[in-house]
C-alpha cells in the first residue's frame, strides 16, 4: 500500500505543470531493488561454491582410496611380521560369533537375503538385508561393522511362494578371504579403507576401479559445474550494480561464463596434481625451510669486519 502512495506521489510530480524540472530518482530508490537482487545471487554464488568445492574433494578422496588399494602390498597370513599400514591380508577367517542363514547348518562369513515380487511377469526386487559377522585372521582382528564387502556370492537358498520368492546369497567362513585395510597393532580398521572380499588380487582392484572411475567422473563433473556457476553468480551481480551489460553487450555474458569455466577447471586440475603429487609438494616445502633456515644463520654469525685508519 505504501509503495503504491510513492508511485502515485512520483507520478503526479511528473505530471504537474507547476513543478518545474524533472522528477530525479534518489540513489536509494534506484539501487534498492539492485541490492537485495544482487545480495540473493551472491549467496546462492557462494553456496554453490562451497558444494562444488565439497564435491571435489570427494572425488579426490576416491581418486586416493583408488591408489591405496591398487599399492597396498599381498600378504598371506603365515607371513605376515610386524608391519603397519595399509596391507591385503589374505588367509582363513576364524568367525567371532556364529552366523547362520535361516534354516541352513553351515557357518557364514556374509549373506544377503532379496526379496521379489512378481510384477508383469518379471521379478521385481522389493528389499535386501545384508548381515555379516567380525572375524580374525590369524590373531588379526577384522571388525566388519563398517567394511564395504566385495563378494562373489553363492545362492544357498530360494523359496518361492506365489508372486513373492526369497533368495539367500552367501560366503561361506571355510573359504580364504582378502582384507584390505589399514593395520594397527593386531587389528585392522579405522583407515579410509576397509574392504572384505574374496575375489583375486586382480579382480578385486578391477571391480573398484571401476565403480572409484565411475564416481570419480559424476563428483569431478558436478564439482566442475557447480564452481563455475558459482563464480558467475558472484560477478553477475557486480556488473549488474555498475550497469555495464548495456555498453557491453550479450558477449560480457559469454565471456564470463568463458572465465568461470576456466577458472572451475584450473581449481579441478591443481586439486588432482596436489592429490597425485602431494610428496613433491612436501619435499619443495621443505628445501625452502632448510634454505631459510641457512640463510637465517648465516646472517646471525656474519660480522662485517670495519677498518678503521
Amino acid at each position: 500500500m505504501e509503495n503504491k502512495k510513492h508511485e502515485l506521489i512520483k507520478e503526479e510530480f511528473r505530471s504537474n505543470p507547476n513543478i518545474k524540472g524533472d522528477y530525479k530518482v534518489s540513489p536509494f530508490e534506484k539501487y534498492n531493488g539492485k541490492f537485495r537482487t544482487s545480495f540473493g545471487t551472491l549467496l546462492l554464488g557462494v553456496l554453490l561454491g562451497i558444494i562444488g568445492l565439497v564435491l571435489l574433494g570427494y572425488s579426490e578422496g576416491i581418486d586416493n582410496d583408488l591408489n591405496i588399494v591398487r599399492r597396498a602390498p599381498l600378504i598371506q597370513e603365515e607371513n605376515l611380521i610386524r608391519t603397519s599400514g595399509t596391507i591385503k591380508l589374505v588367509g582363513l577367517p576364524n568367525i567371532k560369533e556364529e552366523l547362520k542363514a535361516p534354516n541352513m547348518g553351515e557357518d557364514l562369513l556374509y549373506y544377503l537375503k532379496v526379496n521379489e515380487n512378481k510384477i508383469n511377469g518379471e521379478w521385481k526386487q522389493v528389499n535386501k538385508q545384508e548381515f555379516a559377522t567380525s572375524f580374525y585372521i590369524g590373531e588379526i582382528y577384522i571388525d566388519t561393522s563398517k567394511a564395504d564387502f566385495e563378494f562373489n556370492l553363492d545362492k544357498i537358498s530360494e523359496n518361492e511362494t506365489g508372486n513373492t520368492r526369497e533368495i539367500t546369497y552367501g560366503v561361506y567362513a571355510n573359504n580364504p578371504i582378502m582384507v584390505i585395510g589399514s593395520l594397527h597393532g593386531k587389528s585392522i580398521g579405522g583407515g579410509s579403507v576397509l574392504i572384505v572380499s574374496n575375489k583375486s588380487n586382480k579382480d578385486i582392484i578391477k571391480s573398484v576401479s571401476n565403480i572409484g572411475n565411475r564416481d570419480w567422473w559424476v563428483y569431478k563433473v558436478g564439482a566442475l559445474l557447480l564452481i563455475a556457476l558459482g563464480i558467475v553468480s558472484l560477478i553477475l551481480p557486480i556488473l549488474t550494480f555498475l550497469d555495464v551489460f548495456p555498453q557491453l553487450g550479450l558477449n560480457a555474458i559469454l565471456l564470463i561464463f568463458l572465465f568461470s569455466f576456466l577458472v572451475s577447471s584450473l581449481l579441478v586440475f591443481v586439486a588432482a596434481i596436489i592429490v597425485t603429487f602431494w610428496w613433491v609438494i612436501f619435499v619443495i616445502v621443505g628445501a625452502v625451510l632448510i634454505l631459510l633456515v641457512r640463510i637465517k644463520s648465516k646472517r646471525r654469525y656474519y660480522h662485517p669486519i670495519s677498518f678503521t685508519p
